[in-house]
């Protein structure tokens, strides 16, 4: 008896040890499939170029997704799910006005962080890869849903004196001044300007 114990603690070791291994591998390949796509975007990556960055054969990437359309619709759902971990922190501030400042700040720092894989997903046309519309457009959708909600529930504490397209323009541009301009960027005190200059708006309504 004692012998057939050993032998299932053995073999659930074992069995363990293979998921832990078949999981990291398919983090790998997402975080570096999400590197690839944002320095060439989907159409410049192939599932060879995918396979040899990883160091890995391709029949072993085939294994653990079938195609790089599979690969790419994870890449988009990592990247939400970590967006939306970004965000909690912003439920920890005392004041509207903190958590308005913390929302831009957040949402500034993620997607410069991404290496502007997010800037390119949301810029890009799916018009010759129709096999990427409805994935891109969920996504879009998912995310400017997210930031709305959050925007939403700030700005109605502040007595509903800002408006949320001006909010999400402000921050889409200044991300765009950012991918434009050489100069070191601050994302802490481009989120208190933003701020400021947001609540100086309202006040002349």
């Amino acid at each position: 008896m004692y012998g057939t114990i050993i032998a299932t603690y053995r073999t659930v070791n074992k069995v363990l040890l293979v998921m832990s291994t078949l999981s990291n591998t398919k983090t790998r390949i997402i975080e570096t499939s999400s590197q690839l796509f944002a320095k060439y975007t989907y159409a410049g990556v192939s599932m060879s170029q995918i396979a040899k960055d990883l160091n890995i054969t391709k029949a072993a990437l085939y294994y653990h997704y079938p195609s790089k359309l599979v690969i790419y619709k994870h890449v988009l759902d990592k990247i939400y799910q970590d967006f939306r971990q970004h965000l909690q922190v912003i439920q920890a501030e005392k004041t509207p006005v903190q958590k308005l400042r913390m929302l831009i700040e957040r949402y500034l720092n993620f997607n410069l962080g991404k290496g502007g894989l997010i800037r390119m997903i949301i810029t890009q046309s799916s018009d010759n890869l129709p096999q990427l519309s409805g994935y891109i457009v969920r996504f879009r959708k998912q995310m400017y849903d997210l930031v709305r909600s959050y925007a939403r529930e700030i700005i109605g504490e502040l007595g509903n004196c800002i408006s949320i397209p001006l909010l999400i323009n402000m921050m889409d541009g200044l991300l765009l001044e950012r991918s434009l301009s050489s100069k070191k960027f601050n994302a802490q005190k481009a989120a208190k300007q933003a701020t400021m200059t947001l609540l100086n708006v309202s006040t002349l309504k």
